[in-house]
């Protein structure tokens, strides 16, 4: 392989920098005038863990539930549900070859997995890269009761690269395995891994970083976008020194490995500012012990804890952090995260079992992402997406809703720039910027789509959610008022308000009066399945209560 293979044309563009809204708005005091002030503290939720709790829990911690789910964890007490829920899956089943019916793969046979290839710019490369990117699509949809696919979402957007800067795809691959395998782990330990990771040194130029040309870039981000915070008190010259102290680090030409190589490395003191106490890292030709000693060094600032504890509760609580809640939420959680060296595990179980976090005006209040909003759809409505064991269709069709992703703002692998997806950091809109006159439109068309026979096919298969089927599996279907209320208590966060059910309840009696009209049309349709005059009689009148329940604002929140 060539020496140019890293550092060619095609795969030397420029880094992706953060916007110049980024340092204004991160820590802006705006605040969207429409928030929800949410009460309670840190201390254990006392309260009844039921239906809407579980719902609720579940909402935040997966991308969305099945009936299934919530009969599961109904029972339990919240202790048991998340022992459950933040445990991961420990085996893992890789992304396979379905492209060679596309273009031929000489290394890998269709069905075997291409994670541990060799490195190429093909268009084998690119096929494995769109397999990965729809695979994941598929974990998040076939997702354990587990938060692990959401936490590899989180941490994807924290330490945030794009496939198309990176390119390679088994180093991207490898990238989002240490999120999926360590994301509840430590946190010292995945920020070493990733330093050290492949795909972050391509994306952020650490392979080029040598003793007569340091790069800064992943010095910079280290501490402003990973570690610390925007405006924290480093300075200039601890970026420059951080770069130094990361010279000699770079890829072997062929696997993609990350090395250390000597006659690359600064061997000098690095001097670093008051903000860390003027702290000297003594040089050599030791790397890893300096990167150690770095790492350390930014790590003992208390700052780290309280930006991650912050990121932490954007992304599974809610968006606005004022100082009621830094000094009750934030700071506790901050303390629990340096006691327990930073571990993440115990302030996510601390977070869960608030009682802030089961406040009342905490549920519903996140409108979800484009991944939760389309994985949540099809669980809620059952779509069939069983292929019996067809894996190249099966990808078809993850490939297809992984579409849905990219054009409604969020396509898994490629947030906007290094910064991560603006809903999360863009305020003081933060998570409304996912809802927009294009967006919001799509989704409701999507939905409606996915319960209309026939609207929705990948290379003859439909994606399809049949609702007559689905209401026959609800009890007492036959009363107006019972499937109203069992079908908004599934899709809404929150309890329906009169006026709501009334409109709803109205589609099912086709604008009759009379609670019969519905009854009787259902009973009909029961006796004589083979009917077509009567089986569409209630198909339209459940197409347009489903696509109303789904067209509603609230089904947008989480």
């Amino acid at each position: 392989m060539s020496k140019s293979f890293f550092t060619s044309k095609k795969h030397d563009s420029k880094v992706p920098k953060r916007p110049e809204s980024y340092k204004k708005n991160i820590y802006q005091n705006k605040v969207n005038p429409n928030f929800r002030k949410l009460g309670g503290g840190v201390g254990s939720y006392q309260g009844a863990f039921g239906r809407a709790e579980i719902k609720h829990l579940l909402s935040r911690t997966m991308f969305g539930y099945t009936r299934s789910d919530i009969d599961f964890f109904e029972g339990k007490t919240l202790d048991q549900a998340l022992d459950i829920l933040l445990h991961y899956e420990s085996s893992i089943s890789p992304p396979v070859n379905n492209y060679n019916g596309v273009e031929n793969d000489p290394d890998h046979a269709l069905g075997e997995t291409w994670i541990n290839g060799p490195l190429k710019t093909d268009t084998v490369n690119f096929l494995q890269i769109r397999s990965f990117q729809d695979w994941t699509f598929g974990k998040a949809l076939n997702q354990e009761r587990s938060i692990q696919e959401k936490m590899t979402l989180f941490w994807h957007n924290h330490f945030a690269t794009q496939t198309s800067g990176i390119n390679f795809s088994q180093i991207i691959y490898r990238q989002h395995d240490i999120f999926r395998r360590t994301g509840l782990g430590n946190f010292k330990e995945m920020l070493k891994a990733i330093t050290f990771d492949p795909g972050m040194m391509i994306y952020l130029n650490g392979f080029k970083n040598q003793k007569n040309a340091p790069d800064e870039n992943y010095a910079r981000e280290l501490q402003e976008l990973f570690t610390l915070g925007v405006d924290s008190g480093y300075t200039e010259s601890d970026v420059q020194e951080a770069a130094r102290l990361l010279t000699g680090w770079t890829i072997t030409q062929t696997t993609g490995e990350t090395f250390f190589e000597p006659s690359r490395h600064d061997t000098g003191n690095k001097t670093f500012s008051a903000f860390y106490n003027n702290q000297v890292i003594a040089g050599g030709n030791d790397g890893e012990a300096e990167l150690d000693q770095l790492l350390d060094m930014i790590c003992s600032k208390e700052d780290v804890s309280k930006y991650i504890c912050r990121k932490l509760y954007r992304f599974f609580v809610y968006y606005v952090i004022d100082e009621n809640i830094e000094s009750t939420i934030i700071e506790p959680l901050a303390d629990t995260f340096r006691a327990n060296n930073y571990d993440i595990l115990p302030v996510l179980r601390q977070l869960f079992m608030s009682e802030h976090f089961f406040d009342e005006y905490a549920r519903g209040a996140m409108i979800k992402n484009p991944i939760d909003y389309y994985v949540s759809l099809h669980k809620l409505l059952e779509t069939d997406m069983d292929f019996g064991g067809d894996f190249v269709q099966q990808y078809n069709v993850w490939d297809y809703n992984f579409l849905f992703g990219s054009i409604s703002l969020m396509e898994y692998g490629n947030p906007p720039n290094v910064a991560g997806w603006e809903a999360y950091w863009n305020g003081p809109a933060y998570h409304e910027l996912w809802i927009n006159s294009a967006t919001l439109p799509f989704r409701n068309q999507l939905a409606d789509a996915t319960i209309y026979p026939g609207a929705l096919t990948v290379k003859g298969s439909p994606i399809f959610a049949d609702v007559i089927a689905y209401t026959e599996t609800v009890p007492n279907a036959e009363d107006p008022n019972v499937l109203v209320d069992y079908v908004v208590e599934l899709f809404h966060p929150n309890e329906a308000n009169a006026v709501q059910k009334a409109e709803l309840k109205a589609l099912l009696l086709s604008g009759q009066a009379q609670d019969y009209y519905w009854t009787f049309a259902w009973q009909d349709y029961l006796a004589d399945k083979t009917d077509e005059v009567k089986k569409q009689a209630v198909f339209f009148r459940l197409f347009s209560f489903f696509k109303k329940v789904m067209n509603m604002a609230e089904f947008q929140l989480s």
